[in-house]
């Protein structure tokens, strides 16, 4: 039904989203008050509920997107939290795509490992230049 996605947009509050994004962490004093006010923010701006959409129906070619993970040929470092959303099964079949790949695991960190670890977030991401 047109509409309802705008209508459950605009009913987003900030308790709803805090609750969200506390499944994506382990220590939820790493999620900090001010952070989920921006999210909301962002989320009543101009045009948000219209990109939104647009980004969600596109997920399946983001996911048909790993077909091409073959074709690169620069080294991959896969960074991923112990107690990150995805599935280790799908960890290692993304892994098993790419020609030369290094794992990294953050150990006692939650989906949002940029929240919850951002010095370590920091260090990986320095040392690939």
């Amino acid at each position: 039904m047109p509409g309802l996605g705008p209508a459950f947009a605009r009913m987003e509050n900030r308790l709803i989203m805090k609750g969200i994004m506390r499944g994506g962490v382990v220590d939820n004093a790493t999620l900090p008050d001010d952070f989920t006010v921006e999210l909301g923010r962002s989320g009543r701006r101009k045009g948000y509920p219209r990109v939104a959409r647009a980004i969600y129906r596109s997920l399946k070619g983001f996911v048909k997107a790993s077909d091409r993970y073959g074709e690169v040929a620069v080294p991959v470092t896969l960074v991923y939290s112990d107690q990150d959303w995805s599935r280790p099964a799908e960890r290692e079949r993304v892994a098993g795509l790419l020609a030369e790949v290094e794992r990294i695991t953050l150990p006692d960190t939650g989906h949002f490992s940029a929240l919850e670890r951002p010095n370590e977030v920091a260090r990986i991401l320095r040392r690939s230049n």
